[in-house]
């Protein structure tokens, strides 16, 4: 008879696990399995983790055997395993078009910032000095500022162009407060 440390129950050493050099655990067998599903709950990935490693190790020794079981449990319940590709399918492909997205949003804001092409290099000059202004204010001020577009590259009513005489150097509050709107004076 033990007793385990968990649970303080008196149990046959029967209900006890072994650790190394033959010694009883300290807790029964009960009490261990819940803590170990308890922690398998908390740590998916690793617990995941380990079992890829586990059945990739055992598909690179016999693949042909993991090839055949697969086939069999398919056939066995054709339903189910299209419901289980198609779930698989959708969350690959959402992910995949979110990113996507995100990717053309983005070349789609960079191409809006972009200068025309007929701008010169001086005016391109003056565009640079707008945002090494705002850095210089900021700094000095504390109070962050941004550069502005009188009016926006991408307004509702209408649209302005990435140009130094459609900028302005404002606070980030008042920026962001007038939003893609045209600043009334």
């Amino acid at each position: 008879m033990a007793i385990c440390k968990k649970c303080q129950q008196d149990k046959p050493e029967a209900e006890f696990y072994f650790k190394a050099a033959g010694r009883l655990a300290t807790s029964c067998k009960v009490c261990h399995n819940l803590q170990v599903k308890e922690w398998q709950a908390v740590n998916k990935e690793k617990v995941r983790g380990y079992v890829r490693a586990s059945c990739k190790k055992a598909y690179d020794e016999n693949p042909e055997k993991f090839r055949k079981k697969s086939l069999a449990r398919r056939a066995a319940d054709r339903e189910k395993s299209r419901k289980i590709v198609s779930k698989s399918y959708k969350k690959i492909y959402a992910s995949r078009r979110e990113r996507e997205r995100a990717r053309l949003n983005a070349a789609s804001a960079a191409r809006r910032r972009l200068p025309p092409n007929w701008l010169g290099a001086i005016f391109m000059a003056q565009i640079q000095e707008f945002y090494d202004v705002a850095k210089a204010v900021t700094m000095q001020t504390g109070v962050m500022h941004h550069v502005d577009h009188i009016v926006p590259l991408n307004g509702k009513t209408v649209s302005g162009l990435h140009v130094p005489w459609n900028m302005q150097i404002i606070s980030a509050s008042e920026n962001c407060a007038k939003g893609a709107k045209v600043a009334v004076d």
